[in-house]
């Protein structure tokens, strides 16, 4: 084995400014070389005594890793998952498809507010720049939730605070979702047991969000959501999403819609199936199910118990959707009806009928 040992970086790292101890001035010219050539002498056996006890330690390294890399692995590094912190997940889900309402409602069911970050980007370009830039790191799927947990685990310590789901958003794309390091984070998530959360939503549904929050996403005029008390924004995202039009003037425009919706919807079948082929453990819902309109408050919130269900937290029999919706921090503001949206529902009717995509219209 060879060991790659620079003495000026060890030296730098484990020895402060003030060492070793100064001495007396000495007496002679000669005596003070000595000194020097005996202080050198000590530095170098101390360095070496130093290598022979981190390679005890660690085992053997490879020829292309340093002692210096060693030395200064972060706590990131080293970072274990507790079994008796918050539980962990990764929530698998494309943009516009309540996934923020989502956890943060499971959270809050089970314990106190968390968030799932967009850990490996919110787009295509964000996306693309985490997987090329995970620096061949093959457990970074564990490595965030495990530093993930600890931080909310930290978090408990400093306020009257529980925990009960933690974990991070994994927004696939085509141009990543095959990329060799997110095929690789699939094998350690099924490996390491992970569970994993996959939400899709209506294409059309999602289509018409995207529309509605072109040009203004993030902005205070239309924002991503509306907290339930914000009655100024919830009035801006009810009047943004009443008579958006399709265009559908010309046969490249129709087509260019259809193949969306197609497209959308196949993705959605492509990620669950990856799921299964990689024997993920993993739970597939519905958003329609989860926001049903129609659904009295004293119906049970079945979707929302089957998800508990599968993490083993929070309420997981007896559970309503009047008490779902009371726990929202965010409003619903979609219009039940696709009528009551779309300024051109007759032409998008006629346009989806004769094909698979009819049934996406409500």
């Amino acid at each position: 084995m060879k060991l790659n040992v620079d003495e000026s970086e060890i030296e730098s790292l484990v020895f402060s400014p003030g060492f070793p101890p100064k001495t007396k001035k000495p007496s002679s010219q000669g005596f003070h070389l000595k000194a020097r050539r005996m202080s050198q002498r000590y530095h170098k056996s101390f360095v070496c005594v130093l290598v022979f006890i981190v390679v005890i330690c660690i085992g053997e390294l490879s020829s292309e890793e340093s002692i210096l890399d060693v030395i200064t692995k972060s706590k990131y590094d080293r970072c274990k998952l507790d079994p008796k912190g918050p539980t962990t997940a990764i929530l698998i889900s494309k943009g516009r498809s309540g996934s923020s309402v989502l956890w943060d409602t499971l959270s809050r069911l089970s314990g106190d507010a968390t968030v799932a970050h967009e850990v490996t980007g919110g787009n295509r370009n964000s996306s693309r720049e985490f997987f090329e830039n995970v620096n061949r790191q093959v457990d970074w799927a564990t490595k965030r939730l495990c530093n993930i947990q600890r931080k909310y685990m930290h978090d408990e310590k400093k306020g009257q605070l529980k925990y009960a789901l933690v974990g991070f958003q994994w927004k696939p794309f085509h141009t990543t979702f095959d990329h060799p390091m997110a095929i690789t984070g699939m094998k350690v998530v099924s490996d390491q047991n992970f569970k994993v959360i996959h939400l899709t939503r209506n294409p059309l549904d999602r289509y018409l969000s995207n529309l509605k929050h072109r040009g203004k996403q993030h902005s205070k005029e239309v924002p991503a959501h509306c907290k339930t008390d914000d009655l100024p924004c919830i009035k801006n995202h009810e009047a943004q999403a009443k008579d958006i039009s399709i265009e559908l003037s010309t046969g490249e425009e129709k087509e260019a819609f259809i193949e969306h919706l197609r497209e959308s919807r196949k993705s959605a079948k492509v990620y669950e199936e990856r799921l299964d082929t990689f024997g993920i453990k993993h739970i597939h819902v519905y958003y329609e199910a989860l926001f049903d309109h129609e659904a009295r408050d004293e119906y049970l919130a079945d979707e929302w118990m089957r998800i508990f269900k599968f993490l083993g937290i929070g309420p997981q029999n007896d559970l309503t959707m009047g008490d779902v919706r009371n726990s929202f921090e965010y409003a619903s503001t979609s219009p039940k009806s696709h009528k009551e949206i779309i300024s051109n529902f007759k032409e998008v009717k006629k346009v989806l009928s004769g094909t698979d995509l009819i049934d996406l219209l409500h």
